[in-house]
């Protein structure tokens, strides 16, 4: 194999490695879902390409977002409800003396 003629300077091999580093992927918006996606490729959310559904996406995935999405709204209406509920409450019994006798 051929050598190099003489030794390169670590300033030197910096310099013709600062070259080397990692570039950012394109990512474009999914037109079904709007998740970032790689351009040209198949969305892995929706399974999605050119405005036509290529690969069947897992039902779990569905399922899971949808459990997701209840559990969450199920939340959010009750403790509404319930601090709605402490409200009414604390106009009803405003004097802190007849709360007191309330709870006797």
């Amino acid at each position: 194999m051929a050598q190099p003629k003489r030794r390169w300077s670590k300033a030197r091999t910096g310099l013709k490695r600062s070259t080397w580093k990692i570039d950012e992927k394109n990512l474009a918006t999914c037109p079904h879902c709007h998740e970032p996606v790689m351009q040209h490729r198949v969305c892995s959310n929706c399974g999605y390409y050119n405005g036509k559904e290529v690969v069947a996406v897992d039902t779990y995935k569905k399922k899971n977002t949808f459990l997701i999405f209840f559990i969450f709204f199920f939340f959010f209406f009750f403790f509404f409800f319930f601090f709605l509920k402490i409200f009414e409450w604390n106009e009803k019994y405003s004097n802190l003396v007849e709360i007191y006798y309330y709870l006797l």
